[in-house]
């Protein structure tokens, strides 16, 4: 069973406030990537639309372990190798050169949460990186995000459980006029992902999957 789409405008109006969804690292960390592009979770939503990704302030010790597993190691490091800049909260993994740090208690990314599918519906369709990373036993649900951006910097920002109202709000990158987001609170203008740092290239699952 896949849930029809919800018809969404390509991009946000601005000045929106989020809604967001606390995902653990290091799955908060691919999903804002594009190494991971479906949440599995036991319950469904009906919400659909523009949506934060937030990763949970705290990392337990499997997490961590599984932060350095074969295939989650080797989609992290090339984004994750240098510790984010002033005082965003962070976890350091000690890796055998250079280490992990991944962002806790923050906001990583924003997306489109189009529809979401039964996890028996499509587990032979996804990529083996995919099946890695989510849980896709039968009676769960696939949360099924597109159009990821990442954010130029991590936003601190509170847990919450399911589909949230975040502490973000929508605006246009101050240099190209594509999408952006910023406390709701900062008055200050923004710039997008790219503008911010230069070219960004999706990981490969999420240019695989715009090519289909």
């Amino acid at each position: 069973m896949t849930t029809p789409p919800a018809t969404i405008e390509t991009y946000p109006k601005n000045g929106m406030i989020l809604r967001a969804i606390s995902l653990s690292q290091p799955h908060a960390s691919l999903m804002a990537i594009g190494a991971k592009l479906y949440e599995t979770r036991k319950s469904n939503t009906e919400w659909r639309g523009w949506a934060a990704i937030h990763a949970a302030s705290q990392m337990s010790d499997e997490e961590r372990n599984l932060a350095l597993a074969p295939g989650f190691m080797d989609a992290l490091l090339p984004a994750y190798s240098l510790p984010p800049e002033g005082d965003i909260p962070h976890i350091a993994i000690p890796a055998l050169n250079p280490k992990l740090y991944l962002p806790v208690g923050c906001y990583l990314s924003i997306g489109v949460l189009e529809r979401t599918h039964r996890t028996e519906d499509i587990k032979r369709k996804i990529s083996l990186d995919e099946a890695l990373f989510g849980d896709y036993s039968n009676g769960r649900w696939a949360f099924d995000f597109a159009c990821m951006q990442r954010l130029p910097e991590p936003i601190p920002g509170p847990d919450a459980l399911n589909v949230h109202n975040s502490l973000l709000e929508t605006r246009e990158c101050a240099k190209c006029g594509g999408i952006a987001a910023a406390l709701a609170l900062d008055t200050e203008p923004v710039k997008c992902f790219v503008c911010t740092h230069g070219m960004y290239l999706p990981h490969k699952n999420a240019m695989d999957r715009w090519r289909t």
